[in-house]
């Protein structure tokens, strides 16, 4: 039995540490990208399926909106999941070229794939739209494309108590270049900590009204992990560096 704690809300000082060193991220790469679902490629590591599993089990998601569709692979899993935990959720990935969409995938009856603009977020998921879409709602941000934009539009067009937002790729050690630490030609060079300072803008503006839900968030320390507070008096949702 385990006890679930939301704590350390996201604006505040945190400390910014991972416990996976460099060499330890490089080795998990030769295993991330050759991870897959039914012959899809999943572009996970262990870890975070794992944690993602559980998230998906405990939560009973009604809608998942996956920013970043690649072949189909993860929305696939997840559908999958929720069908097999007799959940009824929807899975909707959405990227703006659906071109690399496996045909295994396209015909799921809970994946949906939309073609859509991550920089234009009124047009890719218009309000009516989000109105529609039972909560609670998970968003996986995949996409490293107008990050601080897509979680602001979020924020405003019905975030509410009991969703969560995830973050992939938050830390900085990760490599820049898919591929990185299984193909030896490639190289390595480190992503950076740009995407990690975008998620804490968002942070800084939307602090108060977001909490981190530790059961996972110390289980992972690759992603940026958020899980909704309150809406009412001010309280809501937001992201924590990784640790």
């Amino acid at each position: 039995v385990y006890k679930r704690q939301y704590q350390r809300r996201v604006h505040g000082a945190r400390e910014e540490r991972s416990e996976l060193t460099m060499d330890t991220i490089k080795a998990g790469c030769r295993g991330k990208y050759l991870n897959h679902w039914k012959g899809l490629g999943l572009m996970k590591d262990p870890n975070t399926l794992m944690i993602m599993q559980s998230m998906l089990w405990d939560q009973n998601f009604g809608t998942i909106f996956e920013l970043g569709a690649y072949r189909g692979g993860s929305a696939v899993w997840m559908a999958d999941l929720l069908i097999s935990f007799g959940h009824k959720g929807q899975v909707f990935s959405f990227d703006i070229d659906l071109s690399l969409l496996a045909d295994e995938a396209k015909n799921h009856p809970r994946a949906k794939f939309v073609q859509g603009d991550c920089m234009a977020p009124h047009i890719m998921l218009n309000k009516d739209f989000l109105a529609s879409c039972p909560h609670p709602w998970l968003i996986v941000e995949d996409a490293h494309t107008n990050v601080n934009g897509l979680l602001e539009y979020f924020h405003q067009n019905g975030l509410a108590k009991g969703d969560y937002i995830f973050v992939e790729d938050t830390n900085p050690k990760i490599p820049a270049i898919a591929g990185m630490g299984l193909y030896d030609h490639l190289g390595w060079e480190p992503y950076g900590p740009g995407k990690l300072q975008l998620v804490k803008e968002f942070a800084r503006k939307h602090g108060e009204q977001y909490m981190v839900d530790s059961l996972y968030q110390r289980q992972l320390a690759v992603e940026q992990h958020l899980a909704q507070d309150a809406l009412s008096g001010g309280d809501r949702t937001a992201p924590a560096p990784p640790s």
